[in-house]
């Protein structure tokens, strides 16, 4: 078993994520680094994965499988905030938060 680091994740500023839709996958892809390069996905629970940095175990993102069909079911209070995709900070920061509280809670299971 491997331990994850998220201090990345803990002093990220949410206006600076990346977040991007891949319709055909039903992913939706989280980024927090700005520089890309090589990550390993780790699956956390219900199709949602930690990405990290193999080099220093840091989470630099997440991955969302099934997000429309599933994850969006699951999380009804996302559905709205979805509706308005797009660049708006606020929605931003909502998914991000959200993915971040379903991850912590998931890794206490």
């Amino acid at each position: 078993m491997i331990t994850l680091q998220t201090t990345f994740v803990r002093c990220q500023d949410p206006t600076r994520v990346v977040i991007i839709y891949d319709r055909k996958l039903d992913t939706l892809f989280i980024r927090l680094d700005a520089f890309g390069g090589l990550h390993v996905a780790y699956y956390v629970a219900d199709g949602v994965n930690a990405l990290f940095d193999p080099g220093t175990y840091e989470v630099v993102g997440f991955m969302v499988e099934d997000w429309r069909r599933l994850f969006l079911e699951v999380h009804p209070g996302l559905r709205w905030v979805w509706r308005l995709h797009g660049v708006c900070l606020r929605v931003r920061r909502r998914i991000y938060e959200a993915v971040c509280q379903y991850v912590s809670g998931s890794r206490s299971h």
